[in-house]
């Protein structure tokens, strides 16, 4: 969908200027040569973003833009004042009114065209990490009222390692927002203050830290979904009646990607287990396993092996065995496999270190089971996981 750019200015000539510029570039243009029109028709349809002519008869672009910043509607919008005046004092009330860029007359069109890219882009990243930070806010809540609920205190004392986890893998993507969003800010207004006009080649160091802040949401947004995994509000047990044999084999073949890295499946069941199994649960078991496999199991050569997964009933509970013949776990961090945000591809972004967590605390959390790792497996890994059947 087009980006909306509104245009405020007496000026025909410079409208319909303008107008033939944004459109050619992709943009929803709307033009008002009156400022008084202008107020009421943003709240009809939102800008993305507003230009404001700085002198107009019946009311200023510095009022308009007071207005808009008393509107919890349109106070976000970011607006770029014009003008033919490059005097500092004109460029101070410009920004103390709320505007984000000043543009002197007479302007160049790719100043114009990248000026406005680059608030719109830094605008969108910045909605976006709101929404994002608003729904972790939300995630953090839901864990810290589950902790609450909490009697056993080795589940505690698992919440407090898996915030405080949160809490690390958030400083340093915040940090690096704040630091770029400052970078930002200051580049324009440096720049704004010491010359008469900007080139696009001045943009290097905001567009590359606008794409910095990119980055960094894409990581908090995939924090945000992990978490959500995690959140019983966001989980429930599912379950169907149905062999197990067919079961797994559908979740299997739909977690395992149809490329050159796709691995050999074997699934072994002497005997079918007709049960009310947790479809859901075991959708989302197989496939952190599965992803395990592929980013950390592949074999030596860098190809993945087979999967192995036994299915079997001891007694009234269910029992699955998975196995990959990728390159195993080093003995020192066995331990620690199933702790939240471990991973032996630390600084890799995707990496995070949440799966293995993820399917114990489904397991262990919502099947009232068990998973362990067999320490002698190699080469490869074999976990087992054990939860009561519902018949």
């Amino acid at each position: 969908m087009a980006k909306t750019v509104h245009i405020v200015d007496d000026s025909p000539s410079v409208l319909q200027y303008l107008r033939h510029l944004l459109e050619k570039d992709g943009y929803d243009v709307r033009l008002y040569s009156d400022g008084l029109q202008a107020v009421p028709a943003f709240r009809e349809t939102l800008p993305d973003i507003v230009i404001l002519d700085v002198n107009m008869p019946e009311i200023d672009g510095y009022t308009i833009c007071r207005h808009m910043k008393a509107d919890n509607r349109l106070q976000d919008i970011p607006v770029i004042f014009l003008s033919g005046s490059n005097d500092i004092r004109s460029k101070v009330l410009a920004f103390e009114a709320g505007g984000l860029d000043y543009i002197t007359k007479p302007f160049y069109d790719e100043e114009i065209l990248v000026r406005v890219r680059s608030h719109i882009d830094y605008d969108s990243i910045k909605r976006n990490l709101d929404t994002k930070v608003r729904e972790l806010e939300s995630t953090l809540q839901a864990l810290e009222q589950t902790q609450d609920a909490l009697i056993d205190t080795r589940a505690k004392s698992t919440i407090d390692v898996l915030v405080g986890g949160i809490a690390h893998e958030l400083s340093t993507p915040v940090g690096i927002l704040l630091t770029a969003s400052t970078l930002v800010q200051e580049q324009l207004r440096s720049a704004l203050a010491n010359s008469n006009s900007i080139h696009a080649d001045d943009f290097t160091t905001i567009i590359e830290s606008i794409q910095l802040m990119h980055n960094n949401t894409e990581f908090l947004a995939q924090l945000v979904n992990t978490v959500k995994q995690i959140s019983s509000e966001e989980f429930s047990v599912h379950s169907e009646v149905g062999g197990i044999r067919g079961l797994i084999h559908t979740i299997v073949e739909s977690a395992v990607p149809t490329t050159d890295r796709r691995p050999v499946i074997h699934i072994s069941c002497d005997e079918d287990i007709i049960a009310r199994h947790p479809v859901q649960a075991m959708m989302m078991i197989f496939s952190k396993l599965i992803e395990n496999s592929l980013d950390h199991g592949s074999s030596v050569e860098g190809l993945p092996g087979g999967i192995h997964i036994g299915l079997q009933a001891d007694g009234r509970d269910m029992v699955i065995t998975y196995a990959d013949e990728g390159v195993g776990i080093d003995r020192e961090s066995l331990s620690f496999v199933f702790d939240p945000f471990f991973t032996s591809k630390r600084g890799v972004r995707k990496h995070m270190g949440m799966g293995l967590f993820v399917v114990k605390n489904i397991v262990g959390g919502l099947l009232d089971g068990r998973i362990t790792l067999n320490p002698d497996k190699t080469p490869g890994v074999e976990f087992r996981i054990t939860y009561p059947l519902v018949l």
